[in-house]
């Protein structure tokens, strides 16, 4: 108590000099100093501001990198090649104007639809095109076909159809009924992607039925009555066992 000055105020201590005005003291030790509370904050403020840059810079540096990770890479389209040798060996072995080669030809060269250059082609797709110019070539389609049925076009493999009168196609059928034409071509497909059915009668399809045509493996029907085969069924049809009797 006898430290004190009246009023509550503590006093200096005798003897003491104060180091700056703003400074109190009591028995020695320094209670508060107005300057150096005033440093301390803006060293702080200081040290907080470079934290705060820092950071920026890391984020800065670290976001592209962690967006180009998450980025994924670019699809590249397939390379017809690779995906149809195990169907039809090497490609440089095929022999020009066979249907082999000139399926590999349409497929990489002329085919309007450019199947092979979009980078969303699934292996069954590019297998699918080749396995229907094989058999449209092995069967003559350029020459003989009456009806080239849309085959090769720029459509998506499964609208190769067109409508065919019925009386050109099964006349002895024909009944008389409202029912005048009848869908020939690529039939029908499953999610209106795998070809399911296949139905081509009366339209001068020649040689014989390619083996290739078994590489469609969900192939459910297929009817080509009428036509000028000649051979034996591909033995490999027993194979198909999504086919229909």
């Amino acid at each position: 108590a006898n430290d004190l000055e009246a009023g509550g105020q503590m006093a200096p201590l005798e003897g003491y000099i104060p180091e700056t005005p703003t400074e109190k003291v009591w028995e020695g030790i320094v209670l508060f100093n107005e300057d150096h509370e005033r440093e301390r904050i803006r060293r702080q403020w200081i040290a907080c501001a470079v934290v705060v840059v820092i950071l920026g810079i890391v984020a800065a540096i670290a976001a592209p990198v962690a967006i180009q990770r998450r980025k994924p890479k670019p699809r590249t389209p397939l390379d017809p090649a690779a995906v149809l040798r195990p169907h039809i060996g090497n490609i440089n072995a095929l022999k020009e104007a066979s249907p082999e080669w000139q399926a590999y030809n349409w497929l990489v060269h002329e085919d309007p639809g450019k199947v092979v250059n979009q980078t969303e082609t699934a292996e069954w797709r590019l297998i699918q095109c080749y396995v229907l110019a094989h058999f449209y070539f092995a069967t003559g389609g350029p020459i003989s076909w009456k009806n080239q049925l849309g085959f090769l076009t720029a459509s998506h493999e499964c609208e190769w159809n067109a409508f065919i009168p019925f009386e050109d196609i099964l006349p002895e059928f024909h009944d008389g009924s409202n029912v005048t034409s009848v869908r020939a071509g690529i039939y029908d497909c499953a999610d209106k992607e795998k070809v399911t059915k296949l139905y081509i009668p009366q339209n001068s399809l020649q040689n014989t039925i390619p083996t290739m045509i078994t590489q469609l493996s969900d192939l459910e029907l297929i009817e080509l009555q009428g036509n000028d085969f000649n051979g034996t069924l591909p033995t490999h049809l027993a194979n198909l066992s999504s086919l229909k009797p």
